[in-house]
């Protein structure tokens, strides 16, 4: 039990909150200034054998056309209502993006019901446009921030034994009788846990229930961002970290949050938190054989 680590429990920091229409202005919102096209709606089918050089099939088919624009529109609503993670506003969501579609969508203004304008609606392009840009406008609207507060701890030690089917370690300073890890990065980053000269204890955080909410690099919202190690130091120091062999494009939008989280956690609690990645390169490069000097390398 000396080898426990007691992770407070913050409310989230980024909140969705109700989604208000009110004040809401569609002359905000650019114009895609997408040209309707005076062409024929059909497909022309050739077949040709390649060893006589003969054309042996040709047909034509009339292009299908959504049978009327409510359809389109509410799908798109739908689409753009889920990225946004917005629920039951689709009644008052619904005629702001039909109008979009009439004044602005468009080069000019336009009927509903013209063919041409049913067609480009049912373009994968447009679609895309069309859903992108609410989205982007609008994501923002549906979050904001408070200052979180200190809820109960979580203790590592009142955890329920679980499966685990991938790799583990044997360590000596877990509360848990295997460090349970990814992959081999993480079992070489637990045996150095093991052995640093000033770590009291640690675990491996997979199946804990520890995350911490975030947005990632392109503003959309996610409940769980789940890091890997946690550590308590012998000068009663906390560090969460994350080991990452390939930094993707979301790694900087949960390093932030998670650095927050510690500083959030650092005046709730009044111990000390410190967040850390440590990618698997700058790892291999160096021989740690302490947590501060790992830290300590890191960051120079």
């Amino acid at each position: 039990m000396d080898k426990d680590v007691e992770i407070p429990i913050l409310s989230p920091r980024i909140i969705i909150r109700e989604f208000y229409l009110d004040g809401m202005e569609i002359d905000s919102l650019p114009s895609l200034n997408i040209p309707l096209e005076n062409k024929v709606l059909e497909m022309e089918y050739v077949a040709v054998d390649m060893l006589k050089g003969m054309e042996v099939i040709k047909r034509k088919w009339n292009l299908p056309v959504p049978q009327d624009s409510k359809s389109v529109i509410a799908y798109y609503t739908d689409q753009i209502l889920k990225q946004l993670k917005i629920g039951g506003a689709f009644a008052s969501f619904y005629p702001i993006v039909k109008k979009y579609v009439v004044e602005k969508l468009f080069a000019e203004e336009v009927d509903l019901d013209d063919p041409r304008v049913l067609y480009k609606l049912s373009s994968p392009e447009v679609q895309e446009q069309l859903i992108n840009l609410f989205v982007n406008s609008f994501k923002d609207m549906t979050f904001s921030e408070r200052e979180p507060e200190k809820g109960d701890a979580m203790e590592l030690s009142d955890t329920r034994p679980f499966v685990w089917s991938k790799l583990v370690y044997p360590a000596n300073r877990c509360i848990f009788n295997y460090a349970a890890c990814d992959n081999d990065f993480e079992v070489n980053f637990a045996k150095i846990l093991d052995r640093a000269e000033d770590v009291k204890s640690f675990a491996g955080l997979h199946k804990i229930g520890f995350f911490i909410e975030y947005r990632d690099s392109k503003g959309n919202f996610h409940q769980g961002y789940y890091p890997d190690f946690i550590v308590k130091a012998m000068d009663k120091k906390f560090f969460v970290i994350e080991t990452k062999g390939r930094v993707d494009i979301d790694v900087e939008a949960k390093d932030n949050r998670a650095k927050v989280w510690c500083e959030d956690a650092n005046r709730l609690t009044g111990n000390e938190w410190m967040f850390a990645r440590i990618d698997q390169e700058d790892f291999e490069r160096y021989r740690f054989r302490s947590v501060k000097e790992l830290i300590s390398t890191l960051k120079g």
